[in-house]
């Protein structure tokens, strides 16, 4: 199946995104997305089921086939403030949405540095901040380098 064509949105990030199925290539970082967070799979052009939430050990547990949690840099590149609430391209993200809280927490790999505290990035308000480990929050899984089918950049 072919990719398709970049998505367009009316955020300042338009075009950035090949879009292929579940996938999101990134042109800005060379990085490839899962377009839903896990705990939902991509059927029929969006994301089904239910988003699930889980403690950073559990995240870091779902790395597998390449895919991994990211860092602080590559999960807060997908931060658009262009694009509102959530600040994050929606066309090729569709399933970030607040949590009963008015939040969107998501883990990253890296460490504040200070009291054993872990930074997560808030695609509704486009905040980041560090929380504790022990917490239960979205992941969304990021590979390096690839394009479909080619080798390493």
């Amino acid at each position: 199946m072919a990719a398709a064509p970049p998505a367009d949105v009316a955020c300042s990030g338009a075009g950035r995104f090949t879009l292929r199925d579940g996938e999101a290539f990134d042109a800005a970082t060379g990085l490839t997305w899962k377009r839903c967070s896990e705990g939902l799979t991509w059927q029929n052009g969006t994301c089904a089921g239910e988003r699930q939430f889980f403690s950073l050990d559990q995240a870091r547990g779902l790395a597998a086939d390449g895919w991994r949690l990211p860092t602080i840099s590559e999960l807060s590149s997908l931060l658009d403030p262009s694009c509102g609430e959530p600040a994050i391209n929606r066309t090729a993200f569709p399933d970030v949405t607040a949590t009963e809280e008015g939040d969107s927490l998501y883990w990253t790999s890296s460490a504040t540095g200070l009291l054993n505290l872990i930074y997560t990035v808030d695609f509704i308000n486009g905040i980041i901040d560090g929380h504790s480990a022990g917490l239960s929050y979205a992941v969304r899984l990021v590979r390096g380098g690839r394009r479909w089918g080619k080798k390493p950049l």
